[in-house]
C-alpha cells in the first residue's frame, strides 16, 4: 500500500480516465489471481477503497502471462467479473471472436451480471464522448492532427 498504490491514489485524484490492469499476481492482496483478474484489487482496492470511478482496461490478454495459463475465453470472463470493462484482444481476429461469443455466453447464463455490464457500458460511453467532443471534434490545426487521421476520425464518427 506504501509503494505499489501510491501511484494509483495520485492518478485517482488527478481524475485519470483510464487504468490499464497489469497481469501481475499480488500475493498480499490476492494470492492466485494477476490483477487482470482479481476482484479483490479491481473490486475491493481500486473500486471500493481508492474510488476510482474511471474505466478499468486489460492489458493484452495475449501475453503469455495469460494466454500459457488458461484459454483466453475464460480469462476474458473472468476479468469483465472482477471488475475489467474494455479487454484487449490485440493479436488475433479469431480469438477475439471466440471471446466475444464466450462474454456472450456468460452473459446468458447470468455469469456476468447485466448490471455490471450496464456499468461498464455507461463507463465506456462517456470516456468515448469526452473524447470524441474533446478530441476529433476540435478543429484539426488546434489538435495537430494529419488530414487523414481527420478523415479516419469521421469515419469513426459517422458509426458512432
Amino acid at each position: 500500500m506504501r509503494r505499489e498504490v501510491v501511484p494509483f491514489k495520485f492518478a485517482i485524484s488527478a481524475g485519470v480516465p483510464m487504468i490499464m490492469t497489469a497481469h501481475v499476481i499480488y500475493p498480499s492482496l490476492d494470492p492466485k489471481n494477476p490483477a487482470t483478474m482479481s476482484k479483490c484489487i479491481l473490486g475491493e482496492l481500486l473500486r471500493q477503497k481508492l474510488k476510482y470511478k474511471g474505466v478499468i482496461v486489460s492489458d493484452d490478454l495475449e501475453m503469455n502471462a495469460i494466454a500459457k495459463h488458461q484459454a483466453l475465453s475464460d480469462a476474458a470472463v473472468q476479468s469483465m467479473a472482477a471488475g475489467v470493462d474494455l479487454l484487449l484482444v490485440c493479436k488475433s481476429l479469431d480469438e477475439a471472436m471466440n471471446i466475444y461469443d464466450a462474454l456472450s455466453r456468460a452473459s446468458r447464463k447470468g455469469i456476468l451480471s447485466t448490471k455490471n455490464l450496464e456499468t461498464s457500458l455507461s463507463r465506456i460511453i462517456k470516456l468515448k464522448n469526452r473524447y470524441i467532443k474533446t478530441t476529433f471534434m476540435a478543429p484539426q490545426k488546434k489538435i495537430g492532427m494529419w488530414s487523414r487521421h481527420q478523415k479516419w476520425a469521421n469515419e469513426i464518427l459517422a458509426y458512432a
